[in-house]
């Protein structure tokens, strides 16, 4: 499964880098925050996966920052979540999808141990990150399923580092 996803990194970066015509020894500066989808890049970094091909990978977490080094030209690739590119598609910057991961995971959390199905969540406070972004997608329709209703919970919509001080 590793290489498969690393293959697919490796392939996304290429049909990148084939779409905006780059050089066959040429720069790319990846902007991202720190998530789990940039460890592909890094691997090919350290191991040389893409000769002629010199990554520079550029972490922070402030999403509209990477947005603006791409807009502005100082940034060929970035990766970040679907929601926060679309939006900036929207917006009328200039980008193109390349590709989407699905790392799937999603975990419910709860301090109380008897917790062990959606129905035992009724009545309580639910945090959820982002509010309209997919993990509250995923929640809904996952509760849907069980026949349960949005109304029989309290949702606290946080970042997900304050959701966690929050549990």
């Amino acid at each position: 499964m590793r290489r498969l996803r690393v293959g697919s990194a490796v392939l996304c970066l290429l049909l990148a880098l084939s779409g905006v015509g780059m050089a066959a020894d040429a720069k790319v500066r990846i902007m991202s925050a720190p998530v789990l989808s940039v460890l592909p890049f890094y691997w090919m970094q350290e191991t040389g996966a893409l000769t002629g091909v010199d990554l520079e990978i550029n972490l922070s977490p402030d999403h509209p920052r990477n947005l603006n080094l791409v807009a502005t030209g100082q940034g060929e690739f970035l990766i970040t979540g679907l929601n926060v590119g679309a939006k900036a598609y929207v917006k009328g910057l200039p980008i193109q999808l390349v590709n989407v991961a699905t790392w799937q995971l999603d975990y419910v959390l709860a301090r109380d141990s008897s917790i062990s199905s959606w129905a035992d969540l009724v009545g309580k406070r639910v945090n959820i990150p982002l509010q309209g972004g997919p993990v509250d997608f995923l929640f809904m329709y996952l509760i849907e399923k069980e026949g349960l209703k949005p109304t029989q919970f309290t949702f606290v919509y946080a970042p997900p580092v304050q959701a966690v001080q929050l549990l």
